[in-house]
């Protein structure tokens, strides 16, 4: 009886592993000179598979605009997203080759994301949300991957609503 329950279990991890494979490709994220008036988001993509991938450099969340999507809301009210700055990029740059179960590293500027960090840091946390793209190999072959992080106040007087 302990053999037939011990064999559905591991079955039931097995299907589960099948299910719920590692992403491909993962996207580390934390908030870096978090006190500064130049925050900015470290960034690590890791390939997670048995195989080198090849990236354009401006393909990484860090290289190019057109890879990440940086929104920052503040918390306080009113919570209107701050004004994107619209940037050009070169999407002739280098190929990058990121070996199996390794990381590249970079980081991404927040205020060259968006217009008037430091005057809404003033009074209020904000909230940082940021979508990636990965393109590897010139074809669009993962899924998107995002997140958000709290970037706090540079008042200590103007904490969370």
């Amino acid at each position: 009886m302990k053999n037939i329950f011990l064999s559905l279990f591991c079955i039931t991890l097995c299907l589960d592993a099948i299910a719920n494979p590692m992403e491909p490709i993962s996207l580390q994220v934390r908030i870096q000179d978090e006190t500064s008036s130049d925050p900015s988001l470290a960034m690590s993509v890791t390939n997670n598979t048995k195989a080198s991938l090849t990236l354009r450099e401006s393909d990484l969340p860090w290289g190019g605009r057109h890879s990440l999507i940086v929104t920052v809301v503040p918390v306080k009210e009113p919570r209107t997203p701050l004004t994107p700055i619209f940037y050009f990029d070169n999407p002739l740059s280098d190929r990058v080759t990121i070996t199996p179960r390794n990381a590249v590293h970079g980081k991404v500027n927040l205020g060259s994301f968006v217009k008037g960090l430091e005057a809404v840091r003033a009074r209020s946390d904000v909230i940082v949300f940021w979508s990636y793209l990965p393109i590897v190999d010139g074809k669009t072959k993962f899924e998107r991957l995002g997140g958000f992080a709290v970037l706090k106040a540079t008042s200590n007087s103007s904490g969370a609503n």
